[in-house]
């Protein structure tokens, strides 16, 4: 009996030793126990195994395949990573530079089965530690991940990026860059297109405002949208900003690179080296008159207009307005006495404007008063048209109109401004003719002013008849 068990044991030893090792090992959750393949086994020896496995031990392996496809089933339900338009070569490149420049494995520590996601055209991602991300023409925020990047745009912060044609923002990160365009900041770049080439590094910095800019200006050659308190530019790139229209630059600091105006009061920033902080000072434009300073004869509506947005404040006495202490502009209003309008633009966050003066005189005319005579007199003294005005007057020319112009003698017709605050008597005289028949005479002196209005001062002289005569 002895023999025979001996016999039996050996005859099974041998059969084992015979069968594949694979036909004995046990199913990994990578390779659960229905993939493993069939033809690795021999049909005979597979007879001879179970013809000496006990009910039990067949029982216990079936149960053992059951909980290893069970664990198998989290791997199995992963999605299907897009492939990277690599090569075999260039991907084999990329592990190796990964290997380089990671030798601690990846960043962060990421777990040993990494959650797979595809990102899609037009989607937005944000990605982190434990992820490897496909993206493929969508928009991924990197945080400690690992992106295939095919088309799309990653803003990369500390993770690993193999990109494919796309755009990489590296803030510290680490990119391996196929032919795609990467934007660097201090990160380690390494480019290539097939063979690894020398690492490109690319000089780009964080670019901020101090201030509140938007609503007062434009900019080209940044990359990134108006409205970001940050952007990106560099060495080579150059920013010019404009001011809208209503707006001035008033001042603007750098701490690094070179601001230089141009003769529309704008300004470009180039040759940055660091990080760099511009500090830009905007001033609003001052206000508008509808009108010319100037003399006038009558009663005056005065318009303003400024920027869009601005608040306008005024004064009417000459002095300079005070934003919430003059008088707020809000519809047109009229002026019938000498005054000086001071006005200025305001809008929250820029320089208050500097101010634009309105001078409008109103200046009164006084006509002179002849004696009456009698037929065959002698020529009459002239007298004099008095001019006063309260603020400096300007007349451009005078003239003499009306029903006998040619009875009287004006002393000139050339204009001039009359001095503020006093009475001229001795400009304008106006003398009647002489030898003239009885009767009454008159014209009016008309004097235009430098707002282009006239004002017209009626002029008379009496002749009576000689009594002797009449006699």
């Amino acid at each position: 009996m002895k023999k025979k068990l001996l016999a039996l044991f050996v005859m099974l030893a041998m059969l084992v030793c015979l069968l594949p090792a694979t036909a004995l090992a046990q199913p990994t959750a990578e390779q659960p126990a229905d993939e493993v393949p069939e033809e690795e086994v021999l049909p005979e020896e597979e007879e001879a195994a179970e013809a000496i496995l006990p009910e039990d031990a067949e029982e216990a392996e079936a149960a053992d395949a059951d909980v290893e496809e069970e664990e198998a089933e989290p791997a199995a339900e992963a999605p299907d990573p897009v492939v990277p338009d690599m090569t075999i070569g260039e991907m084999a490149a990329a592990a190796a530079l990964a290997a380089q420049i990671e030798p601690d494995g990846p960043i962060g520590g990421a777990e040993p089965e990494p959650e797979y996601i595809t990102v899609l055209a037009d989607d937005i991602f944000y990605a982190y530690e434990g992820m490897v991300v496909f993206n493929n023409g969508g928009t991924v925020y990197n945080n400690l991940a690992v992106v295939y990047n095919n088309g799309g745009v990653v803003y990369n912060n500390l993770g690993t990026v193999y990109n494919n044609g796309g755009i990489v923002y590296a803030n510290g990160g680490k990119v391996c860059n196929n032919g795609g365009k990467v934007y660097n900041n201090d990160a380690l770049i390494y480019s290539f297109d097939g063979d690894v080439e020398t690492p490109m590094i690319y000089g780009y910095y964080e670019f901020k405002f101090a201030g509140f800019y938007e609503p007062f200006m434009t900019f080209d050659g940044l990359v990134s949208e108006p409205g970001a308190e940050k952007m990106i530019i560099s060495e080579d790139s150059v920013c010019s900003i404009v001011p809208y229209p209503g707006f001035i630059i008033a001042d603007a600091e750098a701490d690094s690179g070179e601001i230089a105006w141009d003769e529309e009061g704008g300004l470009t920033l180039s040759g940055v080296t660091s990080d760099v902080t511009l500090t830009l000072t905007f001033q609003t434009e001052a206000p508008v008159f509808g009108m010319e300073s100037g003399s006038y004869a009558e009663e005056q509506t005065v318009e303003l207009s400024g920027p869009a947005g601005c608040e306008i404040w005024y004064t009417t006495d000459g002095s300079l307005p005070v934003v919430g202490s003059a008088e707020l502009y809000e519809e047109p209003f009229t002026v019938d006495a000498a005054c000086t309008v001071k006005a200025i633009s305001f809008v929250e966050g820029a320089l208050a404007s500097e101010p634009s003066v309105l001078t409008l005189a109103f200046p009164s005319f006084t006509a002179p008063e002849f004696d009456e005579v009698d037929e065959a007199y002698y020529q009459p003294k002239a007298k004099p048209v008095t001019v006063e005005s309260a603020i400096q007057a300007v007349i451009t020319s005078v003239a003499l109109e009306g029903e006998n112009p040619d009875c009287f003698r004006l002393s000139s017709e050339v204009g001039r401004t009359i001095i503020a605050g006093r009475a001229d008597t001795t400009t304008w005289t106006v003398r009647p003719g002489s030898d003239l028949k009885a009767g009454e005479y008159t014209a009016v002196v008309v004097f235009t002013l430098d707002s282009g209005e006239t004002v017209e001062v009626p002029v008379s002289f009496t002749v009576k008849a000689n009594p002797d005569t009449d006699a």
